[in-house]
């Protein structure tokens, strides 16, 4: 039997803990956020169908990547309407890395992104047991 669901997982901020002193300082984000887009395999491709359609509005080549960071606030609106529409859910996990307690627990590289997802895929796994159902959906109840 095939999976039920569909979770994209993508990253924002770095992993880093140099925070900036003076405004023009090149530093750390103060945020590491991990976030996974999670819709149904049954719906997966009408998701698909809206990311090309975001692509199609505001003219982006059909493999061109979308960056959130470089669209303007109208495209942005859009964006989120059409996506909002989606039979979907977001999952996200945010650290504000400055309100650690021990912030040295999270020097080893990957670290901090482990420990987020480790979060998040708990998250996901909620989401799945509790709106799984193989007769209206299909699939074997996993992501």
């Amino acid at each position: 039997m095939t999976a039920s669901f569909c979770a994209y997982i993508d990253e924002s901020g770095d992993e880093g803990f140099k925070f900036r002193s003076a405004p023009d300082e090149e530093a750390s984000s103060d945020w590491f956020v991990l976030s996974a887009f999670v819709t149904r395999k049954k719906t997966d491709l009408q998701t698909v169908r809206i990311i090309d359609k975001v692509r199609s509005e505001l003219k982006y080549h059909p493999r061109k990547h979308i960056h959130w960071k470089k669209l303007k606030h109208p495209q942005k609106v859009r964006y989120a309407q059409l996506i909002a529409s989606a039979q979907s859910r977001v999952i996200s996990v945010c650290v504000h890395k400055p309100s650690l307690m021990e912030p040295e627990k999270f020097s080893d590289k990957y670290r901090l992104y482990f420990y987020a997802v480790r979060y998040l895929v708990e998250r996901i796994s909620w989401l799945v047991r509790d709106k799984h159902n193989p007769d209206k959906w299909g699939g074997d109840g996993t992501a």
